[in-house]
């Protein structure tokens, strides 16, 4: 990824980071953790939708640490409807395991990017800078957490992922 110039560009790819984790909270997925018998496969499906929760607030901290006068709102990702009936846990957990690779290679090309930038220009205050990049390693750490569980119920077994 390109160095990120401005605060409105880092905003824009975090937004985009925001409604990943947004579409995952749908309730297409709390309907596949309803519909599933498996009691590990629930607990694992309710941590993820529970981090990606949290993992919402984590991005919408980092947006508020950058420095943008008027961020551009950018083109609103439009979420894939996900059905889960009639499908078992290695169907739900394969196409989940799409939007966990998908957030993982976003907040792993964010951080290589930042890393890469002028914190000083992208960030309101620059002491912030150790605390933005912790945040992005957790989200990836986590991120790739969710990709080892899905791939767990998944039947390929496994997602493709370099750390």
């Amino acid at each position: 990824m390109p160095v990120i110039a401005t605060g409105e560009e880092l905003v824009s790819l975090l937004r985009s980071a925001r409604q990943i984790e947004i579409a995952f909270e749908s309730l297409a997925e709390w309907s596949g953790y309803v519909d599933a018998p498996n009691e590990d496969f629930r607990s694992t499906l309710f941590n993820m939708i529970t981090e990606s929760q949290r993992h919402r607030t984590m991005v919408d901290s980092l947006i508020s640490m950058v420095n943008a006068s008027s961020p551009a709102p950018g083109a609103p990702l439009t979420p894939r409807a996900m059905d889960f009936k009639n499908k078992n846990e290695a169907q739900i957990m394969s196409e989940i395991g799409k939007y966990e690779k998908l957030a993982f290679d976003l907040y792993s090309q964010i951080l290589q990017a930042v890393k890469e930038s002028d914190l000083k220009v992208l960030l309101r205050d620059e002491k912030n800078a150790n605390g933005f990049i912790s945040t992005l390693e957790k989200l990836i750490s986590e991120e790739k957490n969710h990709m080892d569980l899905a791939a767990k119920f998944s039947s390929t077994g496994t997602w493709a992922y370099k750390v």
